[in-house]
């Protein structure tokens, strides 16, 4: 074989090898993303489910709370479209059952202690 050829060989094999290699590390990189994507979302409904369950107020208004802004960031992070094509879950649904948690929670505040529930224009949220 001559120098010119196997070197000719090798540049071939160092550029399909590139190619190869860009497509898979990206690939992988998205399923990374995919995966990090379902688990922030998930526990966000988890700590919205654990609202629900918590005898304290505060505590429950603070777990719903907690579950808002962890699925609100993940949707800041990857958008609405891309959650939902990805993982195939409503983005929009979690924050909405964690808004409920939280007004329920409050609700059982002000009647648990009223000293010290939102009063004026924040409990008109509640």
């Amino acid at each position: 074989m001559q120098p010119l050829t196997a070197s000719g060989y090798v540049v071939v094999g160092v550029i399909i090898l590139s190619i190869v290699s860009l497509a898979v590390g990206s690939g992988h990189t998205s399923f990374s993303q995919h995966g990090r994507l379902k688990s922030m979302l998930s526990s966000a409904a988890q700590v919205c489910a654990q609202a629900s369950q918590d005898r304290n107020p505060m505590v429950a208004a603070l777990h719903a709370n907690e579950g808002s802004a962890r699925a609100q960031a993940a949707r800041q992070l990857a958008g609405d479209d891309t959650i939902r094509r990805k993982c195939g879950l409503e983005v929009g649904e979690i924050i909405e059952a964690c808004a409920v948690q939280q007004r329920k929670a409050l609700k059982r505040l002000k009647r648990q202690a009223p000293k010290i529930a939102l009063s004026g224009d924040l409990a008109y949220y509640a």
